[in-house]
């Protein structure tokens, strides 16, 4: 089993062509020690970093003093697909609440350039889209649950316009679930309600999208 970072535009015809460890880390470019941090921020900039998710010596320790994740360094461009593959309990769903802002760490996390921990929920929310593993079961329809993702994007009287309604039905058309968008969220089926889930973090229409486990 595995993760997923990918853009939302391209997903549902992306998502069995998700590439193993091995074949990502010959993409991952521009991976620095600590001390070259300072010497390289200026050029990563000029040369496009901005347009990726970059992580910099991120660690985390646990509570209880164990560490969930050391010194990694990564760069993932937009535009790509990846996946990360590892065994039960080796932090893939810890890296992805991480970069997600959820939970505290140390080094850095960036998406276009823009430390995430830092952001407002409402601009993360703008620039990231994450799909948890666990999924609760909420009491609203389904175009409601839906609708959810668009709410980093309303204005001032948080309303839905027109240009939230047309991308929450491709949303749900895309991942097959307009046609349960007046269903109880209830009364789904796990499948049903993993699509619904989808569907609303592809409505968020942010150019990252985190997925932990997307197909299961």
């Amino acid at each position: 089993t595995g993760q997923a970072i990918s853009p939302a535009f391209q997903l549902s015809t992306k998502l069995a062509q998700l590439k193993s460890v091995k074949g990502i880390l010959s993409e991952m470019e521009g991976i620095a020690s600590p001390s070259q941090e300072s010497d390289l921020s200026a050029s990563r900039m000029a040369e496009g970093f901005s347009d990726s998710v970059e992580l910099r010596n991120l660690s985390l320790v646990f509570d209880d003093g164990t560490a969930g994740l050391e010194h990694i360094n990564l760069r993932l461009k937009k535009g790509l697909h990846y996946a990360v593959i590892g065994s039960s309990g080796s932090g893939k769903s810890t890296l992805l609440r991480a970069m997600a802002g959820q939970l505290p760490y140390g080094g850095s996390v960036q998406v276009n350039g823009q430390e995430i921990s830092a952001l407002p929920h409402r601009t993360r929310a703008r620039l990231l889209s994450y799909l948890p593993q666990t999924l609760t079961t909420p009491d609203m329809d389904v175009y409601t649950l839906v609708s959810h993702g668009r709410f980093a994007r309303l204005g001032l009287f948080k309303t839905l316009g027109d240009s939230d309604r047309v991308a929450i039905r491709a949303a749900m058309e895309q991942t097959g679930v307009w046609d349960l968008r007046d269903r109880s969220c209830k009364t789904l089926s796990g499948g049903q309600k993993q699509s619904a889930y989808l569907a609303m973090a592809i409505a968020q229409n942010a150019p990252y999208l985190l997925l932990d486990e997307p197909d299961t």
